[in-house]
């Protein structure tokens, strides 16, 4: 059995993506284990950080939240740690994103982007799964807290029932029982599917000015594009 962790991100209303990650048993001990290490190595260079507080992409970024204080140059380190340990772990990384824009140009009513990218989601995840060679696997999914989060667990049971018209394209058998969600904040594993997502969505939707901040990305990226094992950004034309 696998866990697949699911989180989103988006680009104001014109993109939205959403990253899982998939791990069997020796990736989250491993996720686990490097992001724990990663907090004790800040907090002991850091006064007053708190080795247990919560890796979020865009706080770790700009400064904010529980990060603000800590110096760039540990915030970058951070990040390409975190994105190293993905790569390292084992784990399978899927990316699904929606271009809004692109959609609402072709279509007059169209879907909600947090409920189409979760179903193109578990689509992947699925996929992933077969394409492994694990077509008896099943995957149980975990996502952080949402307001959605009825919608979305009466949304799978149709998604594995069947395809749906728009949705997928064929049912999502190997996704188990229902969705559960929980706080980021008590889970290193949404914790490393939001700073992977939040990388990958800066890489994709924005230029750098920086020279330093973009190379930082593109090696945040790189590393998580090791553990990637499906990638899609749909625009329809």
């Amino acid at each position: 059995m696998y866990v697949a962790f699911l989180d989103e991100s988006a680009r104001n209303d014109d993109f939205y993506f959403m990253g899982t990650v998939v791990v069997d048993d020796d990736s989250i001990v491993k996720i686990e284990t490097s992001l724990d290490h990663i907090g004790r190595m800040i907090a002991a260079d850091v006064p007053g950080f708190d080795p247990m507080t919560e890796f979020h992409g865009y706080d770790m970024f700009h400064g904010e939240g529980d990060w603000r204080g800590v110096p760039i140059g540990w915030r970058i380190k951070a990040s390409k740690l975190v994105a190293k340990t993905l790569a390292n772990s084992g784990a399978k990384y899927v990316l699904r994103g929606i271009d809004i824009k692109a959609q609402q140009a072709k279509y007059r009513r169209p879907f909600a982007p947090h409920s189409l990218c979760t179903a193109h989601s578990f689509e992947s995840v699925d996929e992933v799964l077969v394409r492994d060679h694990e077509s008896r696997a099943m995957a149980l999914v975990v996502a952080d807290e949402h307001h959605s989060a009825p919608d979305s667990r009466r949304n799978l049971r149709s998604f594995k029932a069947s395809s749906v018209y728009g949705y997928t394209s064929k049912p999502c058998r190997r996704i188990a029982d229902t969705i559960y969600f929980g706080p980021s904040h008590s889970s290193r594993l949404l914790q490393i599917s939001d700073v992977a997502t939040f990388f990958v969505n800066r890489r994709e939707t924005l230029t750098e000015s920086d020279p330093r901040a973009n190379a930082a990305v593109e090696q945040i990226f790189g590393s998580v594009m090791k553990a990637c094992r499906f990638f899609y950004i749909w625009a329809p034309s």
